[in-house]
């Protein structure tokens, strides 16, 4: 046999030979191989409408773009935010001044001081694109559970955004590029914080129902988001162990998966981009909301409608 075969078949013999056992029960400890075993998929999107909704920016605050405001600028070590022109909002002068932080915490050893990029998040979460209020809420490092037959997975997710207490967003932190390591960049967990917090929506739901689960990955000041379509048939084989028949596949916007293929906030034209697709991601799902209470409504008065025409009977 030769090398090339003799690897090939030891491949497919690792993958046949996992099983339930082998499931780690942190999210931590995820690899490759844990992800095939759950039958998924990461893939690159064609475009970015696969994954951000193709819906109008309402409510954004023009603000935070800084159209003044180079990625050169943002990299000099004198840089002050109290000289940028026109700025006078304090909230918008914090942001700026946490990503030049980050910035110039890019070529510093990995266990330099990382709440810049902790702060950054947060205020885009919170501040700008408002998700701290109702219908929404940020969860900050709380414990998500995935039971794959009897065996637990916990996870702590840094942020989970919800909707009425549904996990709909989740924020996956590594915030030092020098953190990062092949082979896939944090993609393995995030796939079982996915799940975990898919699991907690059930618990919430008491059905088995389809999901649509973002996320959203922050490597320093690289920014790649993630949308996982979840369907009914998928969770239905998970109480009775790895799924076998079903599969998912999670969508990557934008490139291939490395940090550097992401988003970067330092550049203009990238930092419009992800702060006007957090505002699409919010309207999206205010959208969302109303249709569902304007359902409710409607099925409301359907049953009232039909509660008045049995008195009259």
């Amino acid at each position: 046999m030769s090398k090339r075969k003799k690897v090939e078949t030891e491949g497919v013999s690792s993958r046949s030979s996992y099983g339930l056992k082998d499931l780690p029960s942190s999210a931590s400890k995820f690899t490759k191989e844990d992800v095939e075993a759950l039958n998924a998929t990461f893939k690159s999107a064609f475009n970015e409408s696969e994954i951000i909704p193709d819906v109008e920016a309402m409510n954004t605050p023009h603000d935070h773009f800084l159209l003044n405001l180079s990625s050169n600028m943002l990299r000099r070590p004198d840089f002050d935010v109290d000289n940028i022109h026109g700025l006078l909002d304090e909230y918008v002068k914090t942001f700026i001044n946490n990503l030049h932080r980050i910035v110039m915490n890019l070529g510093l050893d990995i266990d330099t001081d990382e709440s810049k990029t902790d702060s950054l998040v947060t205020y885009m979460l919170t501040r700008f694109a408002k998700f701290d209020r109702w219908p929404f809420g940020v969860r900050v490092n709380e414990y998500y559970r995935l039971f794959v037959s009897d065996k637990k997975v916990s996870t702590k997710p840094e942020f989970v955004v919800d909707k009425k207490g549904v996990a709909i967003i989740i924020v996956v932190l590594d915030k030092h590029l020098n953190n990062v390591f092949l082979p896939d960049f944090g993609e393995s967990q995030m796939l079982a914080e996915i799940l975990a917090c898919g699991f907690e929506n059930l618990h919430i739901s008491r059905v088995f129902m389809e999901q649509t689960i973002l996320a959203v990955r922050v490597i320093s000041s690289y920014i790649t988001f993630y949308k996982a379509k979840i369907p009914v048939a998928y969770w239905k084989e998970l109480p009775r162990g790895l799924s076998r028949k079903q599969s998912i596949t999670i969508l990557r916007w934008p490139g291939g998966n490395d940090p550097k293929t992401g988003l970067d906030l330092v550049k203009l034209a990238r930092r419009l981009t992800v702060l006007t697709a957090l505002i699409k991601i919010r309207e999206s799902l205010l959208r969302e909301e109303k249709e569902e209470n304007k359902e409710g409504e409607d099925k409301e008065e359907d049953e009232e409608d039909e509660g008045e025409d049995e008195q009259l009977l």
